[in-house]
């Protein structure tokens, strides 16, 4: 036997023995702890076969997801256990950080084996009979049997930890509008042309290159992708009491709200005139209200960038003599500053500039 057939033999009997070792488990059943035999499939283990994706995975969110920061700094105070399900999915329901082995975030099982501990891929494989949909790898194709399966690359996967509702409230706490979600990105890509056209997330965020190689560093708000998917046009004109700079935003090719997933998110557009300077931001913004009988917390407004929806944000400024230039930048922060600096996070890691320029005052 090879060596890669040896570790393929390896990787899939850890695999089969673990039994439940996937996202969809994970999700709806997070009191039930990974197998012991877990340990055999960790990435490295993979890496022996795909050395360049699991490099890839190495750089994306997904590998950190459980050591993120910015993360940390807002679960730590409030640890909740679903939490664990969707950021260390093969951690066990112990929801302290330090008592359970969270290290690689979303590793490669967690997508790529099913609750029956079949190994998943898009690509490999010839029809099988017994689960419709999928096909299942030759011998000579792989040094394990993976099954291809249709629902890996789909948005419903990805919408298994990319859409949910709020949690129900703690003792006598406050609740959440139930109608409303906290992560509403796969309805949001339902409601897009891309998600008309069916479009999948992996269309942007996992391209496949020419030779077939499916980029597995899963860029979000990288200001890379962020500067593709956005368009800014910038106009400034002198009124009797200062500037006003108005900012026109429209997406490019995005199939979900800018930004999307997490509730703290928001876009940040700011102007500067001299020392003078205002910035506004687009963001879901929520209140307190009745929904029946109970008094809730619900979404008030949503100010976020829509897809195939221009926003325009008009930024007053006060008169600056001998100056005839406004500069003007758009950013994506993952928190609110003020939040971020309460919590000790340089700003650098919250906030990414992703377009920016000058533009003059006529």
């Amino acid at each position: 036997m090879s060596r890669a057939a040896a570790l393929g033999a390896a990787v899939c009997a850890a695999i089969l023995g673990s039994g439940a070792l996937s996202w969809t488990a994970a999700r709806s059943q997070t009191s039930v702890p990974a197998a012991p035999s877990a340990t055999l499939v960790e990435p490295r283990a993979c890496a022996g076969c795909h050395a360049e994706v699991t490099r890839e995975w190495q750089e994306s969110l997904h590998a950190q997801s459980f050591r993120d920061p910015i993360f940390l700094a807002e679960y730590r105070p409030h640890p909740v256990e679903d939490c664990v399900a969707c950021h260390a999915p093969l951690a066990t329901n112990l929801v302290a950080p330090g008592e359970v082995d969270t290290r690689e975030g979303v590793a490669c099982v967690a997508c790529h084996v099913d609750a029956a501990g079949h190994i998943l891929g898009t690509t490999w494989g010839r029809p099988t009979g017994s689960v419709p949909g999928r096909t299942t790898a030759r011998g000579d194709d792989a040094p394990h049997p993976v099954q291809r399966s249709a629902e890996l690359g789909s948005a419903a996967a990805c919408a298994r930890c990319h859409e949910f509702g709020f949690p129900p409230p703690r003792d006598r706490s406050m609740g959440y509008d139930p109608t409303v979600l906290q992560q509403a990105t796969f309805t949001e890509w339902r409601g897009s042309r891309a998600g008309r056209q069916g479009l999948a997330c992996v269309s942007c965020h996992m391209p496949r290159r020419a030779d077939g190689h499916v980029d597995h560093r899963m860029p979000g708000a990288s200001a890379e992708l962020l500067a593709r998917s956005v368009r800014v046009d910038v106009r400034a004109t002198r009124e009797h009491d200062g500037v006003a700079v108005r900012v026109t935003l429209r997406t490019r090719d995005v199939g979900h709200a800018l930004p999307t997933g997490d509730i703290f998110r928001r876009l940040i557009v700011r102007a500067e005139l001299g020392a003078e300077s205002m910035s506004s931001e687009l963001r879901r913004h929520f209140g307190t209200s009745h929904v029946g009988d109970a008094l809730v917390t619900t979404e008030i407004d949503d100010t976020r960038l829509m897809p195939g929806r221009p926003r325009v944000v008009t930024l007053h400024l006060p008169p600056v003599p001998d100056v005839h230039a406004v500069r003007w930048s758009v950013s994506h922060a993952r928190l609110d500053l003020a939040v971020a600096r309460a919590r000790g996070l340089p700003l650098g890691s919250v906030q990414t500039v992703f377009r920016s320029g000058e533009a003059p005052v006529r």
